[in-house]
């Protein structure tokens, strides 16, 4: 695992990031947020072995998830400093954290990849991943959206989104847990909605304008239900 150190003026990513463009050339990828909706697709995720997943964040907690995924990333500076807890200890899983210096000693065990600041956001600056160059990548307001960015490096070609029920209620492992989205004022999680809608229809925009494909296939999600992303059955896709 490369740790570069950032340092001023520097804008590209660490070696070993910069090597993984095009590993997946023209592949699926799956990027799993960790809703409740999962549960009505339980028959269909061990078909997930074999194809390129990335799954983030507290996903580690489903000790009865039906896949292993290849990837298991986290996004945001407050998980970057509790790395340990969201470390997934399966074999075989490469261990993706994205912060824009170097990782703190909490997270040793993860690949980084810089990212700008959360002031740097891609609703407003694009999806990063298309060119011929890795960014720091850019925030999207939810950790499936901001490294679906490194999957477009690595070549993917068809992203579908799974997982992102964009509801404040429930986990696939505890449907009935109070979000921290639950919690917060109307005001703000407002805003917080109408980042993420930005966020989406840009990357849709930004991804398919390449020659690329983009999809949600979560049941009854916000992103399809408000059409943000066109919806694709599972079923269909694997």
């Amino acid at each position: 695992m490369e740790t570069a150190v950032v340092v001023p003026g520097y804008e590209g990513q660490p070696t070993n990031i910069r090597d993984m463009q095009d590993i997946h050339l023209d592949k699926k990828g799956f990027f799993i947020g960790g809703g409740p909706s999962l549960l009505k697709q339980l028959d269909l995720l061990p078909e997930l072995e074999g194809h390129i997943t990335f799954t983030c964040n507290r996903m580690n907690q489903w000790d009865d998830c039906p896949f292993t995924p290849d990837y298991h990333c986290i996004t945001e500076p407050a998980a970057v400093e509790k790395a340990d807890f969201f470390y997934w200890e399966r074999p075989g899983i490469m261990h993706l954290a994205t912060h824009k210096k170097q990782l703190p000693e909490a997270a040793r065990k993860w690949t980084w990849i810089n990212k700008m600041g959360d002031g740097q956001q891609l609703r407003w600056q694009g999806f990063g991943g298309l060119d011929d160059d890795l960014d720091p990548i850019r925030t999207g307001y939810t950790s499936p959206l901001t490294i679906a960015q490194v999957g477009a490096w690595m070549g993917i070609r068809e992203f579908y989104f799974l997982g992102l029920d964009m509801k404040p209620i429930g986990y696939a492992w505890n449907p009935t847990y109070e979000r921290r989205e639950a919690t917060l004022d109307k005001g703000t999680s407002e805003r917080i909605r109408t980042g993420l809608r930005e966020a989406f229809t840009r990357a849709y925009s930004d991804v398919t304008n390449s020659g690329r494909e983009m999809y949600d296939c979560t049941p009854g999600g916000g992103l399809n239900q408000q059409g943000i992303l066109p919806y694709k059955k599972l079923s269909e896709v694997l």
